[in-house]
């Protein structure tokens, strides 16, 4: 593994926030020794999470390992989280919407700036459904997008078992409600429950988006299944280019059974309708090392020599 150059970033959407970005790349000098110059990279982490989900200074994680093929990589952390300030914390009032309306197109805009040939988008989990939602409000963006991995991405949570009922009926819809009684917000960190807190913004829409069939945002009342439709019909009508999805590869896990279990993310793939869209089920029935789940997908320490260098020729 060559030696990578690790840099911290900030990016200021709106007054009084600043979004930390992790920029990994080869040191100048070495990209046409070690690896070609492949673009530039932005990562989106998912709930509970921040952008640690993809890196460490150790070289592991996708966004190491993709710098080290030469990919010029940015890791974010979302509002609050990770390096991002303010932390949250009590009164911390934002959530999803200012995510996908404000800091993904800031977040983007910066590295397109740095990066004006384009721009790939890799995120984990409901990072990716922000992800989504942020190119069905701003489509002037997808040509700039050249294109998405999404790792155990859904929007609607269909499938029910015994994990279900305690992740999402006691832990998100319980235990999150009470912690913002007493705290005003979600402590998943010293909870030991994520990797990070989350406001409570975040918590109750969330929850509206994986239980709604229709797509609608609860803060502002934009209806995206009625984007969605309206976009594509324009696609149907003439090759509007702006309205064109970037090429997109959805990665979910056999082994995970809540949070982005195979049978939802084909029900996301399904409800996009991008034309470009690849489905892989990373299992060792399909030839990968292991049957993955929703964490170990990215942070498995086979993951590099098993689905990262698939992903490394497919962003080529």
């Amino acid at each position: 593994m060559p030696t990578l150059q690790y840099r911290s970033l900030f990016v200021e959407p709106v007054a009084g926030v600043r979004l930390h970005l992790r920029e990994i790349c080869l040191p100048a000098g070495q990209t046409d020794q070690v690896a070609p110059s492949r673009g530039a990279i932005l990562f989106l982490h998912g709930s509970i999470e921040n952008g640690r989900i993809f890196y460490n200074e150790k070289g592991r994680g996708l966004a190491a390992y993709l710098a080290s093929q030469g990919f010029h990589c940015y890791v974010a952390d979302l509002r609050g989280r990770g390096l991002s300030e303010p932390k949250v914390g009590r009164g911390a009032d934002h959530g999803q919407w200012e995510s996908v309306v404000e800091d993904i197109p800031a977040l983007h805009r910066f590295v397109a700036d740095r990066h004006p040939q384009g721009v790939h988008w890799i995120a984990h989990s409901w990072g990716g459904t922000l992800a989504a939602a942020t190119l069905i409000r701003f489509p002037e963006l997808r040509p700039q997008v050249l294109s998405k991995t999404l790792f155990g991405v859904k929007r609607r949570i269909s499938v029910r078992s015994l994990e279900f009922y305690f992740k999402m009926g006691v832990v998100w819809q319980g235990l999150a409600p009470l912690c913002k009684l007493v705290c005003g917000y979600f402590p998943a960190k010293p909870l030991k429950i994520g990797a990070d807190n989350e406001p409570w913004g975040a918590i109750w829409q969330v929850t509206r988006w994986t239980q709604d069939r229709h797509w609608c945002d609860p803060v502002d009342g934009f209806d995206y299944s009625a984007a969605l439709q309206a976009q594509h019909a324009a696609l149907m009508s003439e090759p509007v280019s702006d309205y064109r999805w970037p090429r997109s590869w959805f990665l979910a896990g056999v082994n995970d059974k809540v949070l982005g279990h195979p049978t939802d993310v084909q029900l996301f793939i399904d409800e996009l309708g991008a034309a470009e869209t690849r489905f892989t089920l990373l299992s060792q029935v399909k030839g990968y090392r292991h049957d993955y789940g929703h964490i170990d997908m990215l942070v498995h320490r086979d993951a590099a020599q098993d689905h990262f260098v698939e992903l490394a020729d497919w962003l080529d």
